[in-house]
């Protein structure tokens, strides 16, 4: 499973480094330079998820801090295929005011919403990833709800979307036999996203930067 912790890494690399100076590189080497555990507060976002209208399976995984990894919580949410967009959308909201709930700094955390069966494996079929911190609850979710219109490309058509502060970028994979070429696979997009082909590349149109791109079957 594919999870985006790359912010968790920025927030901690000092934190890291203080440990390193404080305890010297041979103790920090023997002690993990942990610190404090937060699996006990977190656990409550996953739990919080669980059992909303279209959402199949909830995970959370969290991972204290060690030497040179650094403290995560990644919460997986798997939507049923049957499950609407408003549904799948309605999920953000709710994981970031649980986020915000356990006082722990949101730089750690993070959610993967995502479609598809419970042996599916990355590239998944569909995939929104963010950290609590990325945004605000009803700007995510329009983003959400905008990216959730390419569900409908055809089948073997892969949707990988991540938030990195306050930008968005998306990624469509398309199976080479299943177009024509790369100007059929954007003029699909572009028609589900009702903008023109040209404004593709424009974030400011669509919402988020977004690459269209052709892979080998």
């Amino acid at each position: 499973m594919i999870h985006d912790v790359r912010r968790a890494h920025r927030a901690h690399r000092v934190r890291f480094g203080a440990c390193l100076a404080g305890l010297g590189l041979a103790t920090a080497l023997l002690t993990g330079c942990g610190g404090e555990d937060h699996s006990a507060e977190v656990a409550p976002i996953a739990d919080e998820l669980r059992g909303q209208p279209g959402v199949a399976e909830v995970e959370g995984f969290y991972t204290p801090q060690q030497l040179k990894v650094a403290e995560s919580y990644e919460v997986d949410v798997r939507m049923t295929e049957e499950a609407t967009s408003a549904q799948a959308c309605a999920v953000l909201p709710r994981f970031l005011t649980a986020a915000e709930a356990t006082g722990v700094d949101s730089g750690i955390i993070s959610v993967t919403l995502r479609h598809g069966g419970p042996e599916d494996v990355y590239p998944y079929r569909w995939m929104y990833s963010l950290g609590a911190d990325d945004g605000e609850p009803a700007e995510l979710e329009q983003i959400c709800l905008s990216l959730q219109r390419l569900r409908a490309l055809p089948d073997g058509v892969s949707v990988n979307a991540r938030a990195e502060g306050s930008h968005t970028y998306a990624r469509i994979d398309f199976p080479e036999e299943s177009v024509e070429d790369l100007a059929e696979a954007r003029t699909l997009v572009a028609d589900l996203m009702e903008v023109e082909v040209e404004d593709l590349k424009k974030p400011e149109v669509t919402g988020f930067d977004l690459r269209v791109d052709l892979v080998p079957a």
